[in-house]
């Protein structure tokens, strides 16, 4: 599940089973999907939002956005399931996911574009810091860092997976997640990392 603020006096939430609310004083509503439905995967992860712009990730590669009109529109990047999403603004956006080898896009405003790190396992978390590089981390303590022309990775310290990443603008880099992956749930541990 995931949630984003779009404005100060609006949030949106976004859970599995493909439940989408926008949170406002007033109280809970769903957006209407219209046809759009049909095409939605069954799972929905992450969302995200600025300036009236809204961006759903999901499972087969599911991107749902809203622009500032209010009109919704789907698209896939393919089977690879997308867990997160986050931008610097509404023409810098950032997507990551892959269960098994990393993947990564960009959204310039009018497409989104392949921006994968090679040679990584499956990411989960992202981070466009306004001022800084974008994150992303993932499986087996995976931590990325983007300058603009590649990735490059860093030493987590840690083999559990990161699920969310989040730089403090202070030159911090902060990554949470754990072994949730154990079969056995009295086996799970958390972890947090900064770096």
């Amino acid at each position: 599940a995931g949630v984003a603020a779009d404005q100060p006096d609006e949030e949106w939430e976004v859970a599995v089973e493909l439940e989408l609310v926008r949170v406002t004083p007033e109280g809970a509503v769903a957006p209407d999907l219209g046809e759009l439905i049909p095409q939605l995967p069954p799972v929905l992860y992450k969302v995200w939002g600025v300036d009236g712009r809204i961006f759903v990730v999901g499972d087969q590669g599911a991107v749902l956005t809203r622009d500032p009109s209010g009109a919704w529109a789907f698209e896939s990047l393919g089977e690879i399931p997308i867990f997160t999403v986050h931008g610097r603004s509404a023409t810098d956006v950032w997507a990551v996911g892959g269960r098994g080898t990393a993947r990564a896009w960009r959204w310039d405003g009018a497409a989104w574009s392949g921006v994968d790190p090679p040679d990584q396992a499956g990411l989960s978390g992202v981070f466009a810091d306004p001022n800084g590089p974008v994150w992303a981390s993932g499986s087996f303590g995976t931590l990325l860092r983007y300058d603009g022309s590649g990735w490059i990775a860093e030493d987590a310290g840690v083999d559990a997976t990161l699920h969310a990443v989040w730089a403090d603008g202070d030159g911090g880099v902060w990554a949470v997640g754990g072994n949730l992956e154990d079969r056995d749930p009295a086996a799970w541990r958390g972890v947090v990392v900064r770096r």
